[in-house]
């Protein structure tokens, strides 16, 4: 008489071991599921970034004056990677120098406050006297 061998591995039959990798690639599906969605998530960071680091930023502020000590000049500098293009200035008050230097000649008259500046290079700034 022939003996046939058990149908089980460590106590289980061979349908138990079928639901458990029915279970097992269930879960896998999940977790590619959720790798796809992570992978997804870090492609648009990655984009948010790159648009971040590929525009420009514009610093305005209140620096001393390379003609003299005690004079201050108003700049906008770009310090972003790339060009800052109709760039438009809107102080509110308008402000006025403790010494106004005529007619036309004011701080709000400078070209660049009063008009539109076309294009702001990376590392360009434009600046004016402020006052002393």
């Amino acid at each position: 008489m022939v003996k046939l061998v058990a149908d089980t591995w460590l106590g289980l039959s061979s349908t138990a071991w079928n639901g458990i990798a029915a279970i097992a690639t269930v879960a896998a599906f999940c977790a590619a599921i959720v790798g796809a969605f992570l992978v997804l998530s870090q492609l648009k960071q990655a984009r948010d970034l790159a648009e971040d680091q590929a525009r420009p930023y514009l610093l305005a502020m209140i620096e001393d004056s390379a003609a003299e000590w005690t004079l201050a000049d108003f700049v906008v500098r770009n310090i972003g990677q790339t060009a800052a293009r109709d760039l438009t200035i809107a102080i509110d008050p308008p402000y006025v120098r403790v010494h106004e230097l005529g007619e036309g000649n004011g701080f709000m008259d400078a070209a660049f406050i009063s008009g539109r500046t076309s294009v702001l290079p990376p590392g360009g700034e434009v600046r004016t006297y402020l006052d002393s």
